[in-house]
C-alpha cells in the first residue's frame, strides 16, 4: 500500500506537524488519486492529483486551486519502499505544507 503522506508547519514552534495520510488506489498498474481535496485548517481548500508507476518508478503530482494548477511536478522514485521524492510546499494563503509519498 503506498500513501501520500501530508504534513503541516507550525509556526510556533516551526516543526513539521502531521496532518493527513491519504491512500492512493492501486489499478492494474499504477498508484494513484484523481482530484482528492485536501481542506487546511485555515479554510483553504487544495485539490492534489497522484499517480505512481512501480514499473519505471516514475510518479506526477498535481496540486491546484480554484482550478488553477499551482504545482505540475514530475520525476522519478529511488524505490517505491521509499518516502522519496520530498515536496515542500507554500499555499497561496500562507501555510506550509510538506508531502512524502511511501507505505
Amino acid at each position: 500500500m503506498i500513501n501520500l503522506h501530508v504534513s503541516i508547519g507550525n509556526e510556533e514552534t516551526e516543526e513539521w506537524e502531521s496532518f493527513k495520510t491519504i491512500v492512493l488506489k492501486e489499478s492494474d498498474d499504477s498508484y494513484g488519486i484523481d482530484e482528492k481535496i485536501l481542506s487546511l485548517p485555515n479554510g483553504e481548500e487544495l485539490k492534489l492529483a497522484l499517480i505512481i508507476s512501480p514499473s519505471n518508478l516514475g510518479m506526477s503530482f498535481v496540486i491546484k486551486s480554484k482550478e488553477v494548477t499551482l504545482l505540475n511536478i514530475g520525476c522519478f522514485k529511488q524505490s517505491m519502499e521509499g518516502y522519496d521524492p520530498s515536496v515542500v510546499y507554500f499555499t497561496p494563503q500562507g501555510t506550509h505544507l510538506s508531502f512524502m509519498f511511501g507505505e
